[in-house]
């Protein structure tokens, strides 16, 4: 519904078009994660004194990052610089693609939020909760804040129910992975395994 191409969300919009669109905090978590932080990542490449293009921030990108989720990103990234007719080898056209990649940043997250209702969601995922406030005139302080909210594991964790979650809903399969390592050779991998297990319980 939201990163599909064109004609699959045409389709699932045809099928979906009089239903109640569900999200929950975790897998909007998941999209912040994996989605808006890179292109966030991409901005404050783009962002750096010595870059002066956005070609040049494309080659910094590709040599730094090989992930296949962060060429995925590089794609999109491109598409929206080249649909707005932007220049990657002008440097005039550096700060209009920042400008337009915090557009798309604030625009994506208001999407989620007006097209998808958000279920009750007892892993009380902290990350979902950081709030994302983009004043367009100056975005960079309002990303720094995102991203270092978000990345704040320390805190967020300490507010995260996921564990309690599992213990609630799995209780039977921690118990049987207990058991299944319990009577496996005890090798330092296995007390570790059983470790773990023995902590979720």
């Amino acid at each position: 519904m939201l990163l599909a191409t064109q004609a699959y969300q045409l389709y699932l919009k045809s099928k979906l078009n009089n239903k109640q669109l569900y999200i929950s905090n975790y897998v909007y978590m998941e999209i912040r994660r994996s989605y808006i932080i890179s292109i966030i990542s991409f901005y404050f490449v783009l962002h750096l004194d010595n870059v002066y293009t956005i070609g040049d921030a494309i080659t910094l990108w590709s040599n730094k990052f090989k992930g296949s989720e962060l060429k995925a990103i590089l794609q999109l990234i491109s598409q929206i610089f080249s649909t707005s007719q932007l220049n990657f080898s002008n440097p005039k056209d550096k700060n209009k693609a920042l400008s337009l990649l915090a557009i798309y940043i604030k625009r994506f997250d208001l999407i989620i939020k007006t097209k998808f209702k958000f279920s009750e969601d007892l892993t009380n995922c902290a990350r979902a909760e950081v709030p994302l406030t983009i004043d367009i005139k100056n975005p960079a302080i309002g990303l720094k804040k995102f991203v270092l909210g978000f990345e704040d594991t320390a805190t967020c964790r300490n507010q995260c129910k996921i564990d309690d979650f599992l213990i609630i809903h799995c209780k039977l399969e921690v118990e049987q992975i207990v058991e299944i390592a319990s009577q496996l050779p005890k090798n330092t991998n296995t007390r570790r395994f059983i470790n773990i297990a023995n902590n979720l319980k």
